[in-house]
């Protein structure tokens, strides 16, 4: 059974919330500072009257596990300490803000020559006093030595946290720099997504000059709309285009072994947060189609006008529209509308962690697959009904380009192509087999010549 004496170096915020944290949780803790006296921690919580604060020396010899609270710049003050620290578990905790060749957790176990194990540098002191604070409760331990990762990880557990084994203590790298960055997941899909909006905005503006209809007053939402609902749409279909890509770079190397180029692989990975930003605009869409609809000025070629007279004096007559009532293909539209936001919403949802937990493999990939490409098409049938019947009026091709749903159709007709392709036997069959670890060759996979070399038997007899 583990010992539940804790040593802890520090008294700063992090020191005193894992302290608390451990005390709640029945340890036998014990702090250590350099100026033990001048410390009076119990002004700061009535809990820290029952934990002592001892000199550095003490807080060693109190227990077999050391947490290293303090900053790495005086790591190197510990060496006069080493033998006491010697055959005992050192916790290391910081974060590094600086990248450098070798982790903070490496340089103590230099400097101690101890059994060093990095964890809880992804928490901070809030999130060890409150049981609120709505973050992960995931923990990254590693160390080279497996008996000391273990007697950590079962500490992670019992003060409420979950451990997560990342190996050795060369991983610390990664670990110290996790916390430091801040969505490193989102950085570039975020960027494209509101890059996109930009241009499909200034394709907006560029618009009404090119058809002299400059009327600023309808830009906030009129004008918003088109290029809202575009960048929605073109994201779902930049979704699941990778995918697409993927399979035919598996059927040109015959195999799936084969790394796919850097930018693919990127794209890959970056598909969910791709996806959430798709639903985003697609909420903002439907808000501004509401609002537009709801304000009495609806668009003219969705619905017709039922009109009643009514007599002024003067013998005047004034028709004043009583109602609205949508054609055929506007209920249509709608109702595709509607359909596709729901089916995203529901695309959304299963991304959630709490959720994602429930579903297993073949149930994600049906959601995300399935569900993702009925909603494509759907979404290209709200689109096209809305612009299609325009584009065959038209006799010029410039006119037809700068029409926003036809700009919007392009791409994800072009993904339910190519989703077509992968579909028919004569692909989807090697598809299989190639992503069941099957190699397969084709008549574009040429065989490599064996390179033939001279050898001079003469001199390798004399040799």
């Amino acid at each position: 059974m583990d010992s539940k004496k804790i040593s802890i170096l520090g008294t700063g915020d992090f020191a005193r919330a894992f302290a608390l944290r451990a005390f709640k949780c029945n340890y036998d803790v014990i702090m250590g500072s350099r100026d033990p006296s001048n410390r009076s921690l119990e002004v700061i919580d009535r809990y820290f009257s029952d934990i002592e604060v001892v000199d550095i020396d003490s807080c060693i010899k109190h227990s077999d596990m050391v947490i290293v609270a303090i900053r790495p710049i005086h790591y190197s003050t510990l060496s006069q300490f080493k033998k006491q620290l010697r055959g005992k578990v050192i916790v290391e905790v910081s974060n590094d803000t600086i990248d450098k060749e070798i982790s903070n957790a490496e340089q103590l176990c230099e400097y101690t020559g101890a059994r060093v194990v990095k964890g809880f540098n992804v928490l901070s002191s809030w999130a060890l006093l409150s049981e609120s604070f709505g973050g992960s409760k995931n923990v990254f331990i590693c160390s080279d030595d497996a008996e000391a990762k273990t007697r950590v990880m079962q500490l992670t557990r019992n003060i409420g946290f979950t451990p997560i084994d990342r190996g050795m203590l060369r991983s610390a790298r990664d670990i110290e720099h996790t916390a430091a960055k801040i969505f490193p997941e989102w950085i570039s899909p975020t960027i494209f997504a509101w890059v996109s909006f930009l241009l499909f905005t200034l394709w907006s503006i560029a618009r009404m000059f090119m058809r002299e209809t400059i009327d600023w007053s309808s830009f906030p939402l009129r004008r918003f709309n088109p290029a809202v609902c575009t960048t929605a749409i073109f994201l779902l279909a930049c979704c699941y285009l990778p995918g697409e890509l993927a399979a035919f770079f598996q059927l040109y190397y015959g195999n799936k072994i084969k790394r796919f180029p850097n930018w693919l692989d990127r794209w890959l990975k970056s598909r969910k947060q791709i996806g959430l930003w798709a639903f985003f605009f697609a909420t903002f869409h439907m808000i501004i189609s509401v609002l537009i609809l709801a304000s009495g000025n609806p668009y003219h070629f969705l619905v017709v006008a039922k009109y009643k007279d009514y007599n002024l004096e003067g013998n005047i007559t004034v028709q004043v529209p009583e109602r609205y009532a949508f054609y055929k293909h506007g209920e249509i539209m709608l109702l595709a509308g509607v359909v596709t936001y729901i089916s995203m919403a529901i695309l959304a949802v299963s991304t959630i962690p709490s959720i994602l937990e429930r579903l297993n493999w073949h149930e994600f990939a049906l959601i995300q697959s399935y569900l993702g490409y009925f909603t494509l098409a759907v979404g290209i049938t709200h689109v096209l009904i809305y612009g299609a019947p325009w584009w065959i009026t038209l006799t010029k091709p410039f006119v037809l380009i700068r029409s926003f749903t036809f700009i919007s159709s392009i791409l994800p007709l072009t993904v339910l192509f190519f989703k077509i392709i992968l579909l028919l036997p004569c692909v989807f069959r090697p598809l299989r087999q190639i992503r069941a670890g099957k190699e397969a060759k084709f008549l574009w996979q040429k065989k490599k010549k064996s390179k033939k070399y001279f050898i001079n038997h003469e001199a390798v007899t004399s040799v």
